[in-house]
């Protein structure tokens, strides 16, 4: 298509003029709106803390278990008010719930590969209640499919719970 020298010459002032009243433009301050309260922002939640320690777990004598707990304390964080929550370990974040009576329900999965040549998957659960008590349960199975695997370990402890200010 062939166009005209005077069209062209129309379309690039066109495009300058644009440009030049994009580029031109004072950028507007940044206010906010005095005549309506902020929709939609909530005020921070109050956050809560315990500090959370097992020092060892029993039942998996002669077993290489994955747990992720006995190395250090871990760190639980949760809404004051019952929520989402996580237990940070030196090694792993179990991430459940804590509720407003203080139940609590974490869990994390790992997968290992262990000397027997097998593949393994670990499930380990943190539960019970802030006030009177939690256990540390951990259960291990070969990964399906796979032959010649030694037989699973399965572990218990109890968590220590060490109460931190909010």
């Amino acid at each position: 298509m062939r166009v005209s020298p005077l069209l062209s010459i129309v379309f690039v002032a066109l495009i300058a003029v644009d440009a030049t009243a994009v580029f031109a433009r004072p950028s507007a301050p940044a206010t906010r709106p005095r005549h309506r309260a902020d929709a939609g922002v909530q005020p921070p939640v109050p956050m809560c803390h315990a500090r959370l320690v097992v020092r060892q777990t029993r039942g998996a004598t002669g077993c290489f278990i994955d747990e992720r707990v006995t190395g250090a304390p871990g760190d639980l964080r949760y809404p004051c008010a019952g929520g989402p929550a996580t237990a940070t370990f030196r090694n792993g974040v179990y991430a459940g719930t804590v509720d407003a009576d203080g139940a609590v329900s974490l869990s994390l999965r790992t997968r290992f590969h262990f000397d027997d040549g097998c593949d393994w998957s670990s499930s380990q659960s943190i539960r019970g209640s802030l006030e009177h008590g939690l256990n540390f349960e951990y259960s291990e199975s070969p990964v399906a499919g796979q032959r010649g695997c030694a037989p699973p370990c399965h572990a218990t402890g109890t968590v220590e719970v060490q109460r931190a200010s909010q």
